[in-house]
């Protein structure tokens, strides 16, 4: 094979990753010898239709050819996992499996071709790691996700670690992920485009002295982490400004009120004269943004949930100082039902969510209840309505679109009933929805447990339901 035209397919694929470039790809390692090639063949084959003869065809050669990256418990999960198209799609390393695992992949033929690494552990964990993963170059690596999960810093190793040599041995990294307390101590890179981080993990963000990230144009930015909350509003002196001049996204979206309740009324504490102290409310994404240097210059706006009218009638005034804005969009639901964006705002791509589409906690009563009566059952289960709500508001967010749409249906029928009428409703529908969350309390997994006893229901099978308030 000739090296240009090697060369010349994997700066291609680096462009653009492609079905048809791959297989290219794959014929000319093929030509050469190179075991990769037929593996990419493979799995190309195996996306469009898999057989038992070519799961074991690339089961064998994937075997052969990294013998000493198998383990020894058929069970345990190894590199092979990950290994797809001719690449590893991501290196996870963790405390557990942390200098062994990242000396073997070193030494074996995939050592060149990581598309993804992602590194878990204290602070000298993370250390280690870098320093190991740095010593050889990584021009396939498209993101590094690090995650410390110590809950405060090792006393013996203070200070944060030092990524500088990893990002330069990864010219065409894409996108970096940094979760922890004060993780790294800098972060440089010319092509970077995205960039994930909590408040704290990546001090120099906030400063720039540390930072030189000028390609950074999207940001997905937490407040808070596991290790300090969000920062207070009275710590924070006049404008934010980042080290990202090319920013042009930014996803507030991770920074959802921990509370229930969006707008808490904060205790006033007394100091030792019976005299107030007013405690101090924690960031939110609209104060972020009120005091955000660089807002004038987003075309991509994401937030967390839209609570109230004055909240929403905020973000209106806000958005009025944005000149380049083209698109907005509130990631998550809440009962309060948003109106569209006025003009001259209204050019701008709004995308939200609808609104929450079971009533409030504090309009229901405690003895408000559905009676369900299951196909064959002799009686019907009683199940509470305030249950299912608490229930909701923790889990429909992260439902699948088919089960929001089934637990949807749910609760516009359950608001129709009028108390004391017998109505009928889809059995299909509420098995989609009560399989979709595990309600433990208010008769809800009794009559799960119902309609998984009586299936399988026809298709045309409905539940008897009549609603009663105590």
């Amino acid at each position: 094979m000739a090296r240009d035209s090697r060369h010349s397919l994997e700066e291609a694929l680096l462009a653009s990753w492609d079905r048809d470039t791959l297989a290219v790809y794959a014929d000319h390692l093929q030509a050469a010898g190179d075991p990769r090639g037929e593996l990419i063949a493979l799995d190309l084959q195996i996306d469009h239709r898999s057989t038992p003869e070519l799961v074991v065809r690339r089961a064998s050669l994937l075997s052969r050819w990294l013998g000493m990256l198998v383990p020894s418990d058929p069970h345990a999960p190894w590199l092979g996992d990950t290994f797809r198209y001719g690449f590893v799609e991501n290196l996870v390393v963790t405390r557990d499996h942390g200098e062994q695992r990242i000396a073997q992949v070193l030494a074996s033929p995939l050592a060149a071709y990581l598309r993804q690494v992602t590194i878990r552990g204290r602070r000298s964990d993370i250390a280690s790691a870098l320093a190991q993963l740095a010593a050889v170059p990584h021009p396939w690596l498209r993101q590094l996700t690090i995650e410390q999960d110590d809950r405060m810093a090792d006393p013996a190793d203070p200070d944060p670690s030092d990524a500088s040599a990893l990002l330069a041995a990864a010219p065409n990294l894409d996108v970096l992920e940094v979760r922890g307390a004060t993780v790294l101590a800098s972060c440089v890179h010319p092509k970077l485009r995205a960039l994930t981080v909590s408040w704290s993990a990546l001090p120099g963000l906030f400063d720039g002295d540390a930072i030189d990230l000028p390609a950074v144009s999207a940001l997905d930015l937490a407040f808070a982490d596991r290790i300090f909350g969000p920062p207070q509003i009275s710590t924070i002196a006049g404008r934010i400004s980042l080290a990202l001049p090319a920013l042009r996204r930014l996803d507030l979206s991770r920074n959802e009120p921990a509370a229930r309740t969006y707008d808490v009324d904060w205790e006033d504490e007394y100091d030792d004269d019976g005299g107030a102290i007013t405690e101090d409310a924690p960031l939110t994404a609209l104060d972020f943004l009120e005091r955000f240097a660089m807002r004038k210059q987003l075309t991509q706006l994401v937030l967390p949930s839209i609570r109230a009218a004055d909240q929403f009638q905020r973000l209106i005034e806000l958005l009025s100082g944005m000149p380049a804005l083209d698109e907005l969009e509130v990631a998550r639901g809440h009962y309060f039902r948003m109106p569209d964006l006025p003009p001259p705002l209204d050019h701008i791509v709004f995308k939200r969510p609808m609104a929450w589409p079971w009533p409030a906690l504090d309009r229901i009563d405690a003895g408000d209840v559905l009676h369900v009566v299951v196909p064959d059952s002799r009686a019907p289960d009683i199940v509470s309505i305030h249950d299912a709500a608490v229930a909701m508001e923790r889990a429909f967010e992260d439902l699948p679109a088919d089960a929001r749409y089934a637990w949807t249906r749910v609760w516009v029928f359950v608001q129709s009933l009028v108390p004391g009428k017998q109505q009928t409703f889809p059995a299909d529908l509420l098995i989609a929805a009560t399989e979709s969350v595990d309600i433990a309390t208010g008769g809800w997994r009794q009559l799960r447990e119902e309609l998984r006893y009586r299936r399988p229901l026809p298709s045309t099978a409905v539940v008897k339901v009549t609603r009663t308030r105590g």
